[in-house]
């Protein structure tokens, strides 16, 4: 008996270094370990397992929403609104429905910016860094220019562009020697404005008047036009005028950096989203 265990014992050693042995063994483990995955993966899709702290952003929400904490009864109205929305989401995308969708492409695309956005740390500036960027964008740290100005008003109502032309070249030669108010259509804005900046004067009569109207000679102290509005036409006299002014620099400093830091995330972000956009080729068909 002891030499048969003998003579068997070194014959399965044998087998065990046999590659196709091996290659047997190793497809049996595969096979088992996917066997067991694959269990796992089924009852995951066939599963709503409800997160504890999903439940509990779920109702701290609905604190926030109401004041007050929810009821059992709530809570179970919560948790049913999760179910039925996990139920909705996966049968919506065993429909393919999501594909093609615009508002589901946004909001994707919207979750994934808010995850890259923001995560750059900003090294903090110092004041000679701060006031050469604001020499370099003065538009975003200047006072606005202003203008006190007064305008006759033509209104179009009823009158072809023609017309309307010939009667404010007409108004624009009797507003030297007639009272420039009694001339012209009754207005439903001021006639007369003090010192209005710009953004003021393109929230009242649009940018296009506002455009027109900044761009007229300062020094020129009669009517001038006509200029274009939403309303109508316009002869317009500029009164005193301020030209836009750069604060001095160190007296601004806190906003400057505000908008530097902005700039300089904005940059950053971009350039996290460009290197996404460049792992692809893109073709235009």
């Amino acid at each position: 008996m002891t030499e048969e265990i003998g003579d068997e014992s070194p014959r399965w050693r044998k087998w065990a270094r046999e590659p196709f042995v091996q290659f047997l063994i190793l497809g049996a483990l595969l096979f088992a370990g996917h066997a067991v995955w694959q269990r796992h993966m089924d009852y995951q899709a066939n599963s709503i397992i409800v997160d504890p702290e999903e439940m509990e952003r779920r109702a701290i929400l609905f604190a926030g929403e109401n004041n007050r904490t929810p009821t059992e009864e709530e809570l179970k109205a919560l948790l049913y609104d999760y179910v039925q929305e996990e139920a909705l989401v996966r049968e919506a995308k065993r429909l393919g429905l999501e594909e093609g969708d615009t508002i589901v492409r946004r909001r994707l695309a919207q979750k994934a910016r808010f995850m890259l956005e923001d995560t750059v740390d900003i090294a903090q500036p110092d004041s000679d860094t701060l006031c050469a960027y604001a020499a370099e964008n003065p538009d975003k740290f200047a006072k606005p220019p202003k203008r006190s100005f007064a305008h006759i008003f033509i209104s179009p109502e009823g009158k072809s562009d023609a017309v309307l032309r010939d009667e404010a070249a007409k108004l624009l030669v009797s507003s030297t020697n007639t009272e420039w108010k009694t001339l012209g259509d009754p207005f439903m804005l001021n006639r007369e404005y003090r010192l209005a900046s710009y953004p003021d004067v393109a929230k009242s009569f649009g940018p296009q008047f506002a455009q027109a109207m900044f761009a007229l000679d300062p020094q020129n102290r009669k009517f001038q036009g006509p200029i274009e509005s939403a309303f109508g036409l316009h002869l317009v006299r500029i009164g005193e005028t301020i030209e836009q002014e750069m604060p001095d620099c160190d007296a601004i400093l806190g906003t400057i950096e505000t908008v530097w830091r902005k700039d300089q995330r904005d940059a950053a972000n971009a350039a996290k989203i460009r290197e996404i956009i460049d792992q692809y080729e893109v073709v235009v068909d």
